[in-house]
């Protein structure tokens, strides 16, 4: 794609070294990777050990560094014939899913070896040309994610497909050190979201190990922590609900038609304590 084809941006925040280098340009992801699946793989062929084989469900974990334990693998000797014919997913590579939750993107690591479900997931495989960390974050901007569902939705089935990916389009500065800049900046930020997300677990497992201190345990009236002001103040009382609640009722129904966006927060069992 020549520059005078392209449509170029330029973003309204920018490090200041690069506020002179140009504007970005819309490119398409055909132009800096092979969008491909992965040679299929018979479920006659599937194992309980050997190379872990990955579906949608366990890319959506390695996308959310969930811990999982593979389910099905493939034996060392099949993945090995694979991968010297057709090659196999490697670092900067990325997989997307393209089937039920459509556009969860999981970039590949130095150290991984797997193999992975054909039709199911995506396999970008870098040509060059494009900061492999940039492009993670690219991917998951609205630009691209909107695309992935407007695409999806015109399929019955509702896909994401390897032609489709090809042709998505996304804004990408020319300068490859304005790549890598951005891209620290937002992996920086990840890992104090993440060390964050740590505390916060820490402290959510403190709390329910209060409670259950703070609370007497099933069949007990007295419980086993108790504040020093209060350790002379008895045991507790059971009441049923009705003895402290004036009233119990359900609330009325609000058909769909008569709900809005905005206006009063009409609160359903999904949303309790959101």
């Amino acid at each position: 794609m020549s520059g005078k084809e392209a449509k170029a941006v330029v973003p309204k925040l920018r490090f200041p070294e690069f506020r002179e280098a140009g504007a970005w340009e819309e490119r398409k992801i055909e132009d800096y990777f092979s969008v491909r699946s992965s040679k299929r793989v018979l479920q006659k062929d599937w194992k309980t050990h050997g190379v872990p084989f990955y579906r949608t469900r366990e890319l959506v974990s390695l996308y959310n560094n969930e811990p999982f334990s593979s389910e099905i693998f493939i034996s060392e000797e099949l993945f090995s014939e694979i991968a010297k014919k057709y090659g196999f997913p490697s670092e900067g590579d990325f997989l997307v899913s393209g089937v039920g939750t459509l556009g969860i993107c999981y970039q590949v690591k130095a150290k991984d070896k797997f193999y992975f479900k054909d039709g199911n997931v995506l396999w970008y495989k870098q040509n060059g040309g494009i900061v492999s960390s940039f492009f993670y974050y690219c991917f998951h901007s609205d630009q691209i994610q909107n695309q992935i569902l407007g695409q999806a939705s015109i399929s019955t089935v509702g896909t994401y497909t390897i032609q489709n990916a090809k042709v998505t389009k996304f804004l990408c500065p020319t300068v490859e050190k304005e790549q890598q800049k951005i891209a620290h900046c937002l992996s920086s930020l990840d890992e104090v979201i993440g060390l964050q997300a740590k505390k916060v677990q820490a402290l959510k497992q403190h709390k329910k190990g209060l409670m259950q201190q703070l609370f007497p345990a099933e069949g007990e009236t007295t419980p086993r922590l108790r504040f020093p002001e209060f350790r002379e103040a008895g045991a507790w009382e059971v009441k049923r609900l009705g003895e402290i609640v004036e009233e119990l009722q359900d609330g009325n129904w609000i058909e769909s038609k008569d709900q809005s966006s905005v206006g009063i927060r009409l609160i359903q069992t999904g949303n309790i304590g959101v």
